[in-house]
């Protein structure tokens, strides 16, 4: 056996794993990065959280925002929904995360967002209280 061939998967392990951890610490910069309209608001809610988006984008690095007038959810996209554009909002019970999924009439972001958080009843009271299903 060659030394090359032997030392191959010690030197393809060696590689990956900076790779991933490069690949981790930019998502989670991509979320943190805030939008102009959030600079000067206070969110009334916000949390780190998981997410899922149209079909098959699941990511973990989501951050969660409630601000008064607008809701930020921001990935390595950043979306913002504001409460008139908000449909129905949907909360299912997890084993251990719950999931908040958006129903909006948005048209260039994905159609199906779904939060998935440990808090979901703080944030159920937060958006009954902004969001008025009946208007």
């Amino acid at each position: 056996m060659d030394l090359i061939e032997y030392y191959r998967p010690l030197f393809l392990f060696g590689w990956t794993v900076p790779i991933v951890i490069g690949v981790i610490i930019y998502l989670v910069r991509k979320r943190n990065i805030i939008l102009d309209i959030e600079k000067d608001k206070n969110p009334v809610y916000s949390e780190n959280c998981r997410g899922k988006f149209g079909v098959f984008l699941n990511t973990p690095f989501v951050r969660f925002a409630i601000y008064n007038e607008f809701i930020v959810i921001s990935y390595s996209k950043k979306i913002l929904l504001r409460f008139d554009e908000i449909d129905k909002v949907g909360f299912r019970t997890g084993f251990v995360l719950d999931r908040i999924r958006f129903y909006h009439h948005k048209t260039d972001i994905p159609s199906n967002i779904i939060i998935m958080s440990t808090n979901s009843d703080k944030i159920r009271r937060i958006i009954e209280s902004k969001f008025d299903p009946a208007a």
